[in-house]
């Protein structure tokens, strides 16, 4: 009601939308017709959302109530062609919105609060604590209804706000002010920072073909940060912090740590850590790019590492493959973890010439809905080996083999 009477004087032209739960019954109606009334009065044009029955009485109802209402007023904006919302989020709501953020866990994000305006959402009040909102409305007369609920202290944000506030105004009586002031202080930062990681990001930071985000620290020295740089780079992915100190606190990381958040996963090795679409599906491709690395598919547990040949006493041994990796010490070959494609050729060790990797699954009676859940290894394209059978021929390991790709693997269900 004060912004509205601060609009009217400032001879702008705006509507107002209400929204009718209709979560506190008459008085739910009550505060329609109070808004109501007054557009009339003051021929303001009027909309109404009548919302009765699409909050449902699970989960976060006050989440629940603003996904509707930003819903409806981002379509009052197309449907009648007006410029902005503007909504009357005070010093307070930033303070209660800050302390809340902090509480349940934040980076900077959290701490830079509700911005003054975003996009077409802008909130004119924001600067201006409740108490000086509510003198204004003393002062001029202003009526307001008061929402019962907001005394209750079932919500998180009441109880912040009627038993929190109070005892760290005691303490400060500028503790509100300060608070919300920090907004503007972490939004400086934030751009500050911003401007930094795009100069770390122009160094570390690539993005393949593949559509996969590789990060080489080969050559990075401040680890001291890197923890709190990699949460920045991937919290907008839906990764906390926990899950990035757990893999990036030293360097270098430890080889084949995985994390995974939504439809994303995090893959640690050596120096470098990738970034990849989480597989919809057995089929597709991740990129080797170090040894040693681990992986993990539904049927298989997967270590690969390059190791002397001089160190192995026999290359016969239990869930292992070995490959001739002489190749490797000079330029580091392209190795995918991959899945059977329609067309693969191979030539299995001890045969002479290719054939189908198709018909190699039937020569071995595999059966065909297991044959797309068998994991093997491209190297440079070429099928190099089939776990947890056998490897192509070219890779054959020979007395005069210096360097060995050792393959190890543990089924985790049954491949029949």
């Amino acid at each position: 009601m004060c912004l509205a009477d601060l609009l009217i004087k400032a001879g702008c032209t705006f509507s107002v939308a209400h929204v009718n739960y209709g979560l506190r019954g008459a008085e739910s109606d009550t505060d329609m017709e109070f808004i109501r009334f007054y557009c009339s009065q003051h021929q303001i044009p009027f909309y109404l959302l009548e919302a009765q029955g699409m909050i449902q009485d699970v989960g976060n109802i006050q989440e629940q109530a603003r996904d509707v209402r930003y819903a409806w007023f981002e379509e009052l904006l197309s449907t009648h062609g007006l410029d902005f919302i503007l909504t009357a989020h005070h010093m307070n709501d930033q303070a209660e919105t800050i302390l809340l953020n902090l509480i349940r866990g934040t980076g900077l994000n959290g701490l830079s609060g509700m911005q003054d305006a975003k996009g077409k959402r802008i909130r004119p009040l924001l600067p201006y604590s409740k108490s000086a909102i509510l003198r204004y409305c003393a002062d001029y007369g202003i009526s307001y209804r008061e929402d019962s609920t907001n005394a209750e202290l079932k919500y998180t944000r009441n109880k912040i706000r009627h038993s929190v506030f109070p005892i760290i105004s005691e303490i400060n009586p500028k503790a509100i002010e300060h608070i919300a002031q920090l907004a503007d202080r972490v939004s400086f930062s934030q751009y500050a920072l911003k401007e930094f990681i795009e100069k770390l990001n122009n160094k570390h930071r690539q993005v393949r073909q593949t559509g996969e985000v590789e990060y080489d620290f080969s050559e990075f020295t401040e680890t001291a940060f890197l923890t709190d740089y990699l949460f920045y780079e991937m919290h907008t992915y839906g990764f906390n912090y926990e899950q990035i100190n757990s893999l990036c606190n030293q360097l270098p990381f430890v080889s084949g740590k995985t994390a995974h958040a939504n439809s994303y996963q995090l893959i640690t090795q050596a120096f470098k850590l990738f970034l990849i679409k989480s597989p919809d599906t057995t089929s597709s491709s991740i990129g080797i790019h170090a040894l040693p690395f681990h992986y993990s598919t539904p049927h298989f547990s997967i270590d690969i590492d390059l190791i002397n040949a001089g160190t192995l006493w026999s290359f016969r041994q239990e869930n292992t493959l070995f490959i001739a990796a002489d190749d490797f010490t000079d330029t580091f070959p392209d190795i995918a973890l991959d899945y059977w494609k329609e067309g693969d050729l191979f030539q299995p060790m001890g045969m002479h010439g290719t054939k189908k990797l198709s018909d190699y699954f039937t020569d071995k009676k595999i059966p065909v809905h297991i044959r797309s859940t068998i994991p093997l290894i491209r190297i440079n394209n070429l099928v190099a080996a089939l776990i947890p059978y056998t490897i192509h021929e070219q890779f054959r390991i020979t007395q005069h083999t210096r360097s060995v790709m050792r393959i190890h693997y543990k089924t985790k269900k049954a491949v029949e």
